[in-house]
């Protein structure tokens, strides 16, 4: 819906306020009459409704004009193995562990994670080795009281699996037992979670409760004792490969 603007002008300003005041009296003396039962009467409209414009006159600016669309470029995580890219991002390529947290994926209520892994050959990475890959989603709780220890919730955790060479022989052909190095996956994030309540002090209602995914935020309130929670989201991806002395975990 396009955004709507109301032209100021002194003029539908001063209609406005005299057809504020005028309301008011009427209002006042038709409550002070208790004889009368039904709505006094209100004379017809004589001056034309103020005119609106889609587009904002000079000393007016637009705020919202229907909704915002998402952002058309891709996110890139690069390690020397592995190479995650998530489309409808603002444009931006990190690289290593280290990355900017005001650069970092962005997902609204309910929204699809959508992305593409990328396996590199080299670098001690061989495709004929891979025996699983997945992806790890996750969202975490933690909460820190100074000086009285930390605790963590994990209220979201949920496993994609990409490549997995065990199984079955009769799902998959000899031409595909090797990992792919191009994987896709796609994951909706749900709109709830299910928390167990607190044994201590017992809740009024026992069970389960089934609460908001909440947004990813960081609080840190100060004084004795200080407190300090975060909530945060992660994707991780996980790479098990074979190799001669036994297995190795790749992530990223």
């Amino acid at each position: 819906m396009p955004a709507q603007h109301r032209s100021a002008h002194p003029a539908g300003q001063a209609r406005a306020t005299h057809r504020q005041q005028r309301s008011f009296s009427q209002s006042s003396s038709a409550s002070s009459s208790s004889s009368s039962s039904s709505p006094p009467d209100y004379p017809p409209e004589t001056q034309p409704p103020p005119v609106y414009n889609s587009r904002p006159a000079p000393n007016e600016d637009t705020l919202l004009a229907g909704a915002v669309p998402p952002p058309e470029g891709v996110y890139t995580k690069r390690s020397k193995q592995i190479v995650v890219a998530l489309p409808n991002q603002e444009e931006t390529v990190e690289v290593g562990e280290n990355d900017d947290p005001r650069k970092r994926p962005k997902y609204g209520k309910g929204a699809t994670i959508q992305g593409v892994v990328e396996l590199k050959e080299g670098s001690g990475l061989k495709l004929a080795e891979v025996l699983k890959v997945s992806v790890q989603i996750q969202g975490k709780l933690k909460l820190e009281i100074a000086e009285g220890g930390q605790t963590t919730q994990v209220f979201l955790d949920h496993d994609i699996s990409l490549h997995d060479a065990s199984a079955p022989s009769t799902s998959r052909t000899a031409a595909t037992s090797t990992c792919p190095s191009m994987l896709p996956f796609s994951y909706t994030l749900p709109l709830t979670f299910t928390e167990d309540p607190p044994p201590i002090p017992p809740p009024p209602n026992p069970g389960p409760v089934e609460r908001q995914l909440p947004p990813t935020y960081t609080v840190h309130y100060e004084g004795i004792p200080g407190v300090r929670a975060e909530v945060k989201y992660s994707i991780k991806i996980l790479v098990e490969r074979k190799r001669f002395l036994g297995l190795k975990k790749v992530q990223t």
